[in-house]
């Protein structure tokens, strides 16, 4: 009970801290002053597979720079599902959803910590995550990788256990 309580809370924290960063510290529909690096191509990719790719084709992902299969199909399709189930196309969404997995992420990092070290090591390595700010830029930018890094903390975290799920969540 103890380790579930921790983790809500560090995740708790993490999530606030990062919803907090891009609603009120920056334009919630703009990742950075203009583009911020691939957010916006990254959000075209996610809207136009859900309102041109998926009608097309089973798992089309639809892209105006043929970026198909170079950035592969987790991100883009966890956008078009997000934005066919609340509606909403906002690059909002898009922040939302990698400020959720940084804040996965953080929980994760205490797990690991406390796994290999110690209750301690677990905490201090998660407040360090939660906090840091270039880690809570980059988990609300929209981009490709907060929503990656879970899985490999996931399976790191499994690897001398449970090898199956290991080399799943790292592929």
């Amino acid at each position: 009970k103890k380790t579930l309580f921790i983790g809500i809370a560090l995740f708790a924290l993490a999530l606030s801290l990062r919803l907090y960063f891009f609603t009120f510290a920056t334009d919630p529909n703009n990742p950075g002053a203009g583009w911020f690096g691939d957010s916006y191509h990254h959000w075209q990719i996610g809207y136009l597979t859900e309102e041109i790719g998926l009608h097309r084709g089973f798992l089309r992902v639809w892209d105006l720079k043929g970026m198909d299969l170079f950035w592969g199909l987790l991100h883009p399709l966890m956008l078009a599902s997000i934005f066919t189930i609340t509606g909403n196309s906002s690059m909002w969404m898009v922040r939302a959803m990698t400020s959720v997995a940084g804040a996965i992420s953080v929980v994760l990092i205490y797990l690991l910590g406390r796994k290999y070290f110690n209750e301690k090591v677990g905490i201090g390595a998660a407040l360090f995550t939660a906090c840091c700010s270039v880690i809570i830029f980059n988990d609300a930018t929209g981009m490709v990788e907060p929503l990656g890094i879970p899985f490999l903390l996931v399976g790191i975290f499994y690897w001398p256990c449970k090898p199956f799920i290991a080399v799943l969540m790292l592929g």
